[in-house]
């Protein structure tokens, strides 16, 4: 927003003003469109300001300004939580995608974690006859995830 000197009185006022408004001399007639994001963005929250400005430089009622203030605010938000849920949905099926490639990878590898699919494990043995036998069997082996602590039994 700039300043302007009236030609009437010489005080600055602002160069969106149809009228000075100190002497109430016309300044520029021809602009009677405006651009209600423009004014919100310069008024930032203050929803008063930017009706007074509305009136008082527009010739609007009280009710029309508050009304092009209210809907511009609302799209606004509308805006923001549209942005915030496809941000939201973007992330989430980027960790869809990135979890199935990993499962898809781990199906042909060794043991995974079949929560996190971490190949981070450790392995136990449920009894103590593997010291006497040479073969494990791998039924009687608990493994545990190292990652997110899911316990389960292989084969």
């Amino acid at each position: 927003m700039g300043l302007i000197t009236c030609p009437d009185c010489g005080k600055e006022v602002s160069d969106r003003v149809a009228a000075c408004i100190h002497c109430g001399c016309p300044l520029n007639e021809s602009r009677t469109s405006f651009d209600i994001a423009e004014i919100i963005d310069e008024y930032k929250k203050d929803k008063l300001g930017a009706i007074k400005f509305l009136t008082l430089n527009y010739g609007l009622t009280l009710a029309e300004a508050k009304k092009l203030v209210d809907n511009e605010h609302k799209n606004r938000k509308l805006k923001n939580l549209e942005d915030r849920f496809n941000d939201k949905v973007n992330k989430q099926s980027e960790h869809f995608f990135e979890h199935e490639n990993k499962k898809q990878q781990l199906e042909e590898d060794d043991i995974h974690c079949p929560k996190c699919l971490s190949t981070n494990l450790s392995a136990n043995r449920l009894d103590w006859d593997w010291l006497v036998l040479d073969t494990i069997d791998r039924k009687k082996v608990k493994i545990t995830c190292m990652d997110c602590g899911h316990k389960f039994k292989t084969g």
